[in-house]
C-alpha cells in the first residue's frame, strides 16, 4: 500500500512529511485510509514505533484523525498547506 501512494521515509519526521505530501497532492483525499502501522513500518523496514510517531505528529496537526479500530483516516479538512512542514 506504501507503493500505491508513494509514502516513503526513514524517521518519523520523513514519514509524516511523505505522508502529507501525499494528500496535498490528492493521492489520499479526505476519509480515505493510511496503511496500518505495522503494515507501513514492514514496507517501509522501519519500526512499528517509527510509523507510530510519524501517525501521532500528523493527527496533531489535523491532517489525519484516527478512529480506533477503523484506523487512521485524512481528515476531513487535512490543515494541509495552514501549518508548517515538519522539519
Amino acid at each position: 500500500m506504501a507503493a500505491q501512494y508513494a509514502i516513503s521515509g526513514t524517521t518519523a519526521k520523513g514519514i509524516a512529511s511523505s505522508v502529507e505530501q501525499v494528500v496535498a497532492e490528492g493521492g489520499l483525499g479526505p476519509g480515505e485510509a493510511l496503511p496500518p502501522v505495522r503494515r507501513l513500518a514492514d514496507e517501509l523496514g522501519v519500526g512499528a514505533g517509527t510509523v507510530a510517531t510519524a501517525y501521532k505528529e500528523l493527527r496533531q496537526r489535523g491532517i489525519v484523525v484516527t478512529r480506533g479500530r477503523g484506523g487512521t483516516v485524512v481528515a476531513q479538512a487535512p490543515a494541509v498547506g495552514a501549518r508548517r512542514p515538519p522539519r
